[in-house]
């Protein structure tokens, strides 16, 4: 046992002040501050009221370098603000900051860049009484680095310190152009633990020594669902005693499946929606504490009776008119995603001699059948389909519209996946009855 008092750090994943985030109904977002700022502002007062040592910032604090003036506004007096509580402020510069973070640090009083350039360095604190520090970081010296940082060796543990590494890098990911690292040879540097920014989802906490993402402070689209805010590690002796997050984030996504079974054809869609929606933040409970926009993703999902009818009418909702508010807490669906199909005996309708026939063996065919009848080689006919959807689709993402995105091609089982349902979905309308009559193939 030690009888040095333990230190704290407050570790801070993504923030890129300077970006609004997407996909909140603009009345939403001009009625609550929701965006990076404001989680930044709750953090500094949270490490003030916690009295915590320091704060770690792991890269990308600073969206792009056009919005170096806006993101300063907001940077500089958090961090006066801290360094007037007696707290240290470090930090790495991510791929996005790599060109305005050094000149803002240079700026700021009590701002500790760490790895300037494409180095490692280090900060260490020392206090009478308590555990000693010594944090260690690497910044990118440009947007994009095809190297791992550890290509330059970084500081041996020292046994007089607890040594915690701060990096923005891309883990695990090897031929990455944002400074692949393996996490097997962080641990091998035996720090007591290491804290990653770039992948702005959360991971879950790990035991202590384990690399791992932040994640981002606060979330800036529909895809970072789950709890976000900053890390509290508390560090004792010679290790790392306690990682917890603090969920501060203002603005909190959630995908959410619904059984359209649950779902009558003739429901007044939007009620039961709504009802459904609330249910569920309700049961999220002290989660959303901080929060003061939740935003959902619904999925529809399951076998409903009348699959391509309940689909008419939920295409028809108006998704801006799907909000609430629930205890000061604003709430509203942002995108309804309909993945139910109906249940069709495929094999029976194999037989037939007509379009939906045609299609039944294709998406047997799809779903892995060896021998269909009509169709010689299934496995040859499946590989065929897929290559040509697959060019088809890499043909889409290479169209001036849409060669900014940075999107990763399908595997080839979410591939197969897409066109099954697809093909479900079309299923369903060819069998659609005519004047509401059920039809039984």
């Amino acid at each position: 046992m030690s009888d040095r008092e333990p230190t704290r750090v407050l570790f801070v994943g993504d923030m890129h002040l300077g970006r609004r985030p997407t996909g909140v109904p603009e009345a939403i977002a001009d009625a609550t501050p929701l965006g990076p700022e404001e989680a930044w502002r709750r953090t500094v007062q949270l490490a003030i009221a916690q009295r915590v040592d320091a704060v770690a910032l792991a890269g990308d604090l600073v969206h792009q370098d056009n919005a170096r003036f806006e993101a300063f506004g907001h940077l500089q007096p958090g961090v006066e603000q801290l360094a007037a509580a007696g707290i240290a402020v470090c930090a790495v510069a991510g791929n996005h900051d790599t060109d305005s973070l050094p000149g803002l640090a240079g700026l700021i009083e009590g701002f500790h860049l760490l790895g300037s350039g494409g180095t490692w360095s280090e900060w260490v604190l020392r206090r009478t009484g308590a555990t000693d520090l010594r944090l260690v970081g690497w910044s990118f010296p440009a947007p994009h680095h095809g190297s791992s940082p550890l290509a330059s060796p970084p500081p041996v543990a020292d046994a007089g310190y607890v040594t915690l590494g701060l990096l923005h890098a891309d883990l695990d990911a090897s031929g990455s152009r944002y400074a692949p690292v393996r996490a097997t040879e962080l641990q091998a540097l035996n720090y007591a633990g290491w804290f990653l920014g770039h992948v702005h989802k959360p991971q879950p906490i790990p035991h202590p020594g384990t690399p791992f993402y932040l994640g981002s402070l606060s979330p800036l689209d529909p895809s970072e669902t789950g709890l976000h805010g900053p890390l509290l590690v508390t560090l004792d002796a010679h290790r790392v005693t306690e990682q917890r997050r603090i969920p501060l984030a203002p603005l909190r996504w959630a995908h959410l499946d619904w059984d359209a079974a649950e779902i009558d054809a003739d429901d007044d869609l939007a009620e039961r929606l709504l009802a459904r929606v609330v249910e569920f933040a309700q049961s999220l409970g002290d989660e959303l504490r901080e929060v003061a926009a939740l935003g959902v993703r619904l999925r529809i999902d399951g076998h409903p009776a009348e699959p391509a009818r309940l689909e008419r009418r939920v295409r028809a909702l108006d998704t801006d008119l799907l909000s609430t508010a629930l205890g000061g807490m604003a709430i509203f669906v942002q995108k309804i995603e309909f993945r139910a199909t109906g249940q069709h005996n495929l094999s029976h309708l194999a037989e037939r001699d007509d379009p939906p026939g045609l299609l039944a063996r294709q998406l047997l065919i799809l779903q892995g059948a060896i021998s269909v009848p009509g169709i010689g080689n299934a496995p040859a006919a499946a590989a065929e389909w897929m290559l040509a959807a697959r060019n088809q689709l890499e043909s889409v993402d290479r169209a001036a519209a849409f060669a900014a995105l940075d999107s990763e091609p399908l595997t080839d089982e979410q591939l197969r996946d897409l066109l099954v349902r697809v093909g479900q979905r079309t299923l369903d309308r060819m069998l659609e009855p005519l004047d509401g009559a059920h039809e039984t193939p």
